[in-house]
């Protein structure tokens, strides 16, 4: 069973990176598609929908979050708006930090991680409808133990989601007997520079920086935002992944002979 280790470290973790991350988990199957939305107080500060991309024409004032999540969901005919406080991802990751065990399970520490969102629904997270979340989450779920199976005991897995020209967020993840021992992002590597201008070429550079620093991946996976919450919220995921790698969506290097042979 995967664990996370006793000695889990958090190095150079981006904060902007890791919000992007966690904004994003919503986003899963719709035929109308979801409309996520940041807000702060009374103001909306940003709004993406899963099908039409930004739509910044929604930012400005609200009255309460709720409320304005039943009107948008009303008026955008959407399959489910998602509210988020700006500072909620911050306050999460803090939070699970902090109580979790050494010698939980890894599944067991995402269900820690659904009830701390849990808990701020009404507050500072609002879902319409609820049944939306709750079909979601066991999605997510039913994924990430599929893919947990399917890797190495020993892997260093890199995770990197491209906005045009910029890294949107990343995930650097080492494993070690089959439990997690050391988690970060690429600010770990520091700056690119000069500036990517083709995440499908420049990828490598990544790659490059991170055997400067002594450590080879044993998998990496690069790909764009949209591209990206698509196989998010997909519900047959690996097929979504092939048909992706074939257009050149997602570019998978370098990656392991076991898992090769699925994609």
């Amino acid at each position: 069973m995967r664990r996370i280790d006793g000695e889990l470290e958090f190095l150079d973790v981006d904060a902007t990176q890791w919000t992007n991350l966690l904004a994003i988990l919503p986003f899963f199957e719709a035929n109308r598609g979801v409309l996520s939305l940041v807000y702060q107080g009374t103001e909306i500060l940003g709004a993406v929908h899963s099908l039409q991309g930004d739509r910044s024409d929604l930012k400005g004032p609200l009255t309460t979050p709720l409320a304005k999540a039943q009107q948008l969901r009303d008026r955008e005919e959407a399959d489910a708006v998602v509210m988020l406080e700006q500072t909620l991802p911050s306050y999460l990751l803090a939070k699970v930090q902090a109580v979790f065990k050494p010698d939980t399970d890894i599944l067991a520490f995402v269900e820690r991680v659904r009830e701390a969102v849990e808990e701020e629904f009404g507050r500072r997270l609002h879902v319409l409808p609820r049944e939306f979340w709750t079909y979601n989450v066991l999605t997510l779920l039913h994924n990430l133990h599929r893919l947990l199976e399917e890797l190495p005991e020993d892997l260093l897995v890199l995770l990197v989601v491209f906005r045009e020209e910029e890294v949107w967020t990343s995930l650097i993840v080492q494993m070690t007997q089959g439990r997690i021992q050391r988690i970060t992002t690429t600010k770990a590597l520091g700056p690119l520079e000069p500036p990517i201008s083709d995440w499908r070429r420049d990828y490598t550079r990544i790659l490059e920086l991170m055997k400067r620093k002594g450590r080879q991946p044993a998998l990496g996976f690069f790909t764009d935002t949209e591209t990206f919450r698509f196989l998010l919220r997909s519900t047959t995921p690996l097929d979504f992944l092939r048909q992706a790698r074939r257009k050149g969506q997602v570019i998978l290097d370098p990656l392991p002979g076991r898992l090769g042979r699925h994609l």
